[in-house]
């Protein structure tokens, strides 16, 4: 809680000392002006939830001895931008990019065998940025920013028709949320899980 409720911080440098953890969400806590944070090469592992909800981040910097990524370590960062991740990483835990609605980019180093699938979970919207690195994810979660730009909506037969993208392998209970009124929702046969969906979502057809 070393900067809990530092309401006017807006950039955070650390200096350069042993090895550091970035333990949990409690350290920025309330940071509610934190835009920038740049990362020496000391700090080694970004623990659950570190910078979960900091809204006004948008630019992470980190250090090329970064190890582990844990869960949630960036989810619900709404404006961050971009990331490079060092070729140090080898964890990334669950749900670290999550809701990330702005992520535009997402940097992987260049390293003689080239990673070609990956195994934590991501939402739609990141998969599509590793893609275009050539890289394949299986663990791919659907969530309400991924429905309103990536669903196709079709009308067969004056049915409204609801079609989920080839890939997902879980559902959201809250991707639905907002969106009622169709008749037929097409899931793909990727799709593994789904999380407590309502009968007012009509029929549920697998493809």
């Amino acid at each position: 809680m070393c900067f809990f409720n530092c309401r006017t911080l807006s950039s955070v440098q650390v200096i350069k000392t042993g090895r550091v953890n970035i333990n949990s969400k409690c350290t920025f806590s309330n940071c509610c002006l934190l835009k920038e944070f740049e990362m020496p090469n000391c700090v080694t592992s970004i623990e659950n939830e570190a910078f979960e909800q900091r809204s006004s981040l948008s630019k992470i910097i980190l250090g090329n001895r970064v190890e582990c990524l844990k869960d949630l370590c960036f989810a619900n960062c709404i404006n961050l931008e971009e990331i490079s991740l060092p070729k140090t990483v080898t964890y990334i835990g669950n749900y670290t990019f999550l809701n990330c609605v702005n992520l535009q980019r997402i940097y992987l180093p260049k390293k003689r065998e080239q990673v070609y699938e990956i195994d934590f979970t991501v939402s739609f919207d990141v998969f599509q940025m590793f893609l275009k690195n050539g890289v394949q994810c299986k663990n791919i979660y659907f969530v309400e920013s991924d429905f309103k730009k990536y669903t196709r909506i079709v009308i067969e037969n004056n049915q409204k028709i609801c079609e989920i993208p080839e890939g997902v392998s879980h559902l959201s209970k809250q991707c639905l949320r907002r969106y009622h009124g169709y008749d037929i929702i097409h899931f793909p046969q990727s799709l593994k899980r789904v999380e407590n969906l309502s009968s007012k979502f009509g029929i549920m057809v697998y493809q």
